[in-house]
């Protein structure tokens, strides 16, 4: 026989800390990042980069009208505000982002190759210098290898999370907690009510 109970210091704390890093990821975003756009960036090359969750995790639920399908990656997309404008007389390094704004709307370019940058290469596809990094993109979390859905705390949507670019996947940098043990979960991240809850099999 199973069941689900709370254990509240457990779940007190957890709320708490996720709260915490929320209220001070919106606090800086709406600042401006000015201090951010400077921090190095650990674990890549260039300035750090960040960006705004769009979409959590899901787990899948086939008596929801309609069904929900499973999602066991992020959303994100840039947020222009901490991404810098492309330009010429620039040096870049392997992996840094940058934006341009092309027909009112900004488009975002990932540096492949380390470079001087020039009127003659300005961000285009075929220098191959840059590649057309697509928003609104999926994110795993840096360090973690598993099923996110494993996992506690989630990211909430409208979260500002810095991101980093590694063989060809963006991750985001936070500290996650594995949940499962030998097919057993000890905790769960309730997304209905954002916070972690024991659970006894």
């Amino acid at each position: 026989m199973s069941g689900t109970a709370q254990t509240p210091n457990l779940t007190i704390a957890a709320r708490q800390f996720a709260d915490l890093q929320r209220r001070l990821r919106n606090l800086e975003y709406q600042l401006g990042k000015a201090p951010l756009r400077m921090l190095p960036s650990r674990g890549g090359s260039g300035a750090a980069i960040f960006a705004q969750v769009t979409q959590t995790l899901l787990r899948a639920d086939v008596l929801a009208d309609p069904p929900v399908e499973e999602r066991r990656k992020y959303g994100i997309c840039f947020t222009t505000k901490t991404i810098e404008d492309w330009a010429a007389g620039t040096i870049y390094e392997v992996g840094t982002i940058v934006k341009r704004l092309i027909d009112d709307e900004y488009a975002y370019y990932k540096c492949l190759v380390a470079h001087t940058s020039n009127n003659d290469d300005a961000t285009t596809a075929n220098t191959g210098l840059w590649e057309l990094v697509e928003d609104d993109i999926e994110a795993g979390v840096l360090g973690f290898t598993g099923n996110l859905l494993e996992t506690i705390p989630w990211f909430q949507v409208g979260d500002l999370v810095e991101v980093v670019s590694k063989s060809g996947e963006w991750l985001i940098k936070g500290t996650v907690t594995r949940t499962e043990k030998d097919g057993k979960y000890s905790l769960v991240w309730d997304q209905d009510k954002k916070r972690a809850m024991a659970v006894f099999k």
